[in-house]
């Protein structure tokens, strides 16, 4: 019985270490490029997201007619703040919201594409940032 009851704490032990895991842990992902074509402001636009096994490596917005300054900024800023965060829990853009929220749905369908676990997604309790693109 004393066996059954160490046996059982260390299992226990186990199980909520393994919930202190990091979204981003090992094995999160499966490596390689998605791609998703999303309508855009002024027309649709391809987002390209690279992950690694643990983390998103690369977001490549280059195949975007958004307005250069505002919407086009926007992609910009939410890539950087997506590979510094590793998560999709940035607010929107005010000025450039519809491709920020486009932009968003996009990589969280890489995200997914990839295997990826939550998303963290502004849309599930942000907002949009009170701040312009320009």
């Amino acid at each position: 019985m004393k066996t059954f009851r160490s046996l059982a704490s260390w299992l226990l032990c186990l199980v909520l270490l393994a919930g202190l895991l990091p979204a981003g842990a090992a094995g999160a992902y499966t490596p390689g490029t998605y791609s998703k074509t999303i309508p855009g402001h002024n027309a649709p636009m391809t987002i390209k997201v690279t992950f690694s096994e643990d983390k998103i490596t690369d977001i490549n917005t280059e195949e975007n007619l958004e307005t250069i300054g505002v919407g086009a900024l926007a992609l910009k800023e939410l890539s950087e703040e997506i590979l510094a965060s590793q998560s999709l829990g940035v607010d929107a853009i005010a000025g450039a919201t519809v491709t920020s929220l486009t932009f968003l749905a996009a990589v969280k369908d890489c995200v997914k594409q990839a295997g990826g676990r939550g998303c963290g997604c502004p849309w599930q309790g942000g907002s949009e940032k009170g701040r312009s693109s320009s």
